[in-house]
């Protein structure tokens, strides 16, 4: 019987000691457990404040994107305008180029046309002074 008592004695302190083991194995992973909770804690943060920030960014892009479409259209209508102003400006020029040709016939006619009369004064004079002096 003694035997059989320190038997469970000594399986009793056995068992006391790796309860014991537990417990501190047990404190430990708890301790290591609250940490990686705070771990998670702060990520989960930090995730939503990503999430925050990317739903921001996004609707800048968005913005972003519909502003670009806007300018790109108003591009396309002033490049359409300029097109027009261009050939307004290559019909107005063609209608100049063809006034000058216009003018310089009739100035080359109104130079001609002097010449003309600046050889026939002196030939009607004379003739006129013929006519007084014979007549």
């Amino acid at each position: 019987l003694i035997a059989e008592v320190k038997r469970l004695s000594s399986e009793l302190d056995t068992l006391t000691s790796q309860i014991n083991q537990l417990r501190i194995s047990n404190s430990e992973y708890g301790a290591k457990n609250i940490i990686r909770l705070k771990k998670i804690k702060s990520l989960q943060s930090m995730n939503k404040i990503f999430n925050s920030k990317l739903a921001s960014a996004q609707k800048d892009a968005f913005s972003t994107q519909k502003e670009i479409v806007k300018k790109e259209s108003e591009i396309i209508s002033l490049k359409s305008e300029l097109t027009n102003i261009k050939n307004e400006l290559m019909n107005t020029k063609d209608e100049l180029a063809s006034k000058i040709k216009k003018i310089e016939y009739l100035d080359a006619l109104r130079s001609v046309s002097q010449k003309t009369k600046d050889i026939l004064d002196p030939v009607e004079s004379k003739t006129h002074c013929s006519a007084i002096v014979m007549g």
